[in-house]
């Protein structure tokens, strides 16, 4: 009975085999831009969002981030938000109850909108506050290459950040 579920499916559903879409996945490099604040255009907002955020977290917003450009998340910890009206072309990264926002931008470029923990108490407000915020404008090449290049230096100061404040998670 299963053999005849599963074969009636399959022709049902066309689809790629999985190792098929992981190799066109893997192949694909994700470039990263941050969008920042609209009063200080020299803060990106994910830098600003750590001030609202626990220590023991910053290793684990780092080490999200480094694992969604290299394409090797765990299934769970990507996942669109087709259910919220005002972010329903958003992905969210997710571990525990650390919530990146990202907006897929073009090709295979991605901007990191903001970062914030979920609690019971917030978990309106935080999408509510996300999808407020403005995109990184791309009208150029120019535009993509300092928007790159100002990305580089927000991982650099993320980086320095998550060395010099952050504590280990006692949680795990």
């Amino acid at each position: 009975m299963r053999t005849y579920y599963d074969t009636f499916l399959s022709n049902i559903y066309k689809e790629e085999p999985v190792d098929v879409i992981d190799t066109k996945i893997k192949a694909e490099e994700r470039r990263v831009i941050y969008a920042h604040t609209d009063r200080q255009p020299t803060k990106a907002r994910i830098i600003a969002d750590l001030d609202d955020i626990s220590k023991e977290y910053y290793f684990d917003i780092e080490d999200l981030i480094t694992r969604f450009k290299e394409n090797e998340l765990h299934q769970g910890e990507l996942k669109a938000l087709v259910n919220n009206g005002k972010l329903k072309d958003y992905i969210e990264l997710k571990n525990d109850q650390i919530r990146i926002i990202i907006k897929h931008i073009e090709d295979n470029i991605y901007a990191i909108i903001g970062v914030a923990i979920k609690k019971d108490n917030n978990d309106v407000k935080m999408y509510h506050k996300m999808s407020r915020r403005s995109l990184p404008k791309i009208s150029s090449d120019d535009d993509l290459k300092l928007l790159l290049a100002y990305g580089e230096e927000v991982e650099k100061e993320l980086k320095e950040i998550v060395e010099t404040k952050g504590r280990k998670n006692g949680r795990k």
